[in-house]
């Protein structure tokens, strides 16, 4: 199987890898969906020691892989957040509906306060930050 077999649209591979060979390229995009580096290298067509020798050896390569990551993680999380609202809304519905499961309202509910105490705890620790920032400004200037 080809990397074009598993992902038609190559608009989620990583920008900036000039400097990398094709397959080290594939390797790349190919570790972003493969669940392992052996069924990444076999989709490929290169060695997995290959693999492994690239990451271990070759600085550009882990530089990339890396920045690829941290790509696709960013994706993802923008991806969860235009999916917020749906959650809350579809959560709210559960929570409110007397013929849902029992364990279903319980969960939706524990879901709920868990967040709204983190977003709490947040929004406190925004504000200590705010504050040493301005103690130490001020600490700073007096000098």
């Amino acid at each position: 199987m080809r990397l074009n077999d598993l992902i038609p649209s190559r608009e989620l591979q990583p920008q900036g890898l000039d400097e990398l060979s094709s397959s080290q390229q594939e390797v790349i995009f190919a570790l972003l969906v493969c669940r392992t580096f052996t069924a990444a290298a076999k989709t490929v067509g290169v060695d997995r020691t290959t693999v492994y020798r690239w990451i271990r050896q070759d600085k550009a390569f882990r530089r990339e892989l890396s920045k690829a990551r941290l790509e696709a993680l960013a994706e993802t999380t923008a991806r969860l957040q235009r999916l917020t609202k749906t959650a809350v809304i579809q959560l709210s519905k559960i929570i409110k509906d007397d013929k849902a499961p029992a364990a279903s309202r319980v969960s939706g509910i524990r879901t709920t306060l868990d967040f709204a105490y983190r977003a709490v705890e947040l929004e406190e620790l925004e504000v200590r930050l705010v504050e040493v920032e301005d103690a130490l400004k001020q600490h700073g200037s007096q000098r």
